[in-house]
């Protein structure tokens, strides 16, 4: 009769328990590619935990999902062989949307936009063949504050210091 009792609770128990699954912290990354810890073989399998997604040889492989300790969602992405492909979405902690911008195998492509967690424009960068070519940072009002190539960014960028 006592076991009669026993087994259902730990059925339940088993049914209940969410942590079953390898999360990022049960594997390492060697040169770009992950393995189970303690193995030399590509890891292929879902992590789950903050972040859940798919690994394909090593290599994330689909859509992927990170969140923050409070549980509301960070960043939202499609992978193909560990490269972005597709739209990534950035949130912040309040919920409101802070990045969004298109990928193609790993490259970004057309307009990435940033925003602060007030829901504020504040910059944009514009990707042509893979590369930023116009980068535009915007003030309080929305009203574009300064644009420049992402050519001449990095000339001030490399040239401060220098006089």
């Amino acid at each position: 009769m006592r076991s009669l009792f026993i087994i259902p609770l730990v059925l339940m128990s088993l049914v209940s328990f969410p942590s079953w699954g390898l999360t990022m912290g049960d594997l390492v990354e060697r040169e770009g590619v992950y393995y189970k810890k303690f193995t030399d073989v590509p890891f292929t399998g879902e992590v789950v935990g903050k972040e859940q997604g798919q690994f394909k040889d090593g290599k994330k492989h689909g859509k992927w999902m990170k969140y923050y300790d409070s549980g509301q969602l960070w960043k939202k992405s499609f992978h193909i062989d560990g490269k972005l492909n597709g739209v990534r979405l950035i949130y912040c902690e309040n919920g409101s949307l802070s990045n969004r911008g298109a990928f193609n195998n790993g490259k970004g492509i057309g307009l990435i936009e940033m925003w602060d967690c007030e829901g504020n424009l504040k910059q944009t960068y514009l990707h042509q063949d893979g590369k930023e070519t116009i980068m535009t940072w915007y003030n309080e009002k929305g009203e574009i504050d300064q644009q420049m190539t992402s050519e001449e960014y990095f000339n001030r960028l490399n040239n401060l210091g220098k006089d």
